[in-house]
């Protein structure tokens, strides 16, 4: 699982699997999405949950959610009190972005060329807690698809501000065409798709959008 979404869903999805799966021992792994991606194409991971917009017939994905961008800062900061940024305003700010290869910054990058905007990049970091540890020593602001950090360390001494237009990712469940999930891995899978929903039906965070069925 993505660090970043291992910090919004592990710890309720092992419980959720525990309760439900009592015979299948998990083991969950937080990674960089990239690092999972590698891992499942090579065969050594059989299911990653990540955030994912690439296409085509190297891995099989089947789509979760989807997830606003949002801008995170220190509370101290004079933006405390902003409600919504554009690009342009992203740009200037001192950034610490997720490190390449990365969806979440290949999505980021595309955005600002798109937007005509050359972004003050700072400093980068491959996993969350990196990007989190440098917004909390004031290097500067990140760019993360969460919108709310209160259940993390330091979280409430964060803000979440929200980019405008907005920008999304696809949280999609992963596996390799070339192997067969076992009984128990097709039953995790089962269960996190159910698992998901309910998620989303109880109060789904800020900027979580349920992907509709075609």
């Amino acid at each position: 699982m993505s660090s970043t979404l291992a910090s919004v869903l592990s710890g309720s999805f092992m419980q959720a699997c525990r309760s439900a799966l009592p015979q299948v021992e998990l083991t969950l792994i937080a990674e960089d999405s990239a690092t999972l991606r590698e891992r499942v194409v090579a065969q050594t991971l059989d299911l990653a949950i990540l955030f994912d917009e690439e296409a085509g017939a190297t891995l099989l994905r089947r789509p979760l959610f989807r997830q606003r961008l949002y801008l995170i800062d220190r509370k101290g900061t004079s933006r405390r009190r902003t409600k919504s940024l554009s690009l342009a305003q992203v740009g200037l700010l001192p950034l610490v972005l997720p490190a390449v290869p990365n969806q979440t910054r290949t999505l980021l990058d595309r955005a600002f060329e798109v937007a005509g905007v050359v972004p003050t990049v700072v400093a980068q970091a491959n996993l969350l807690h990196g990007m989190l540890s440098a917004v909390h020593a004031g290097v500067g602001a990140t760019v993360l698809p969460l919108g709310e950090l209160s259940h993390l360390p330091g979280g409430a001494e964060t803000t979440a501000i929200a980019i405008e237009p907005p920008i999304y990712q696809t949280a999609q469940i992963v596996s390799s065409p070339a192997l067969s999930l076992s009984r128990a891995g097709e039953a995790v899978q089962a269960l996190l798709m159910r698992f998901i929903e309910r998620y989303h039906d109880e109060g789904a965070p800020p900027g979580m959008a349920r992907i509709e069925k075609e």
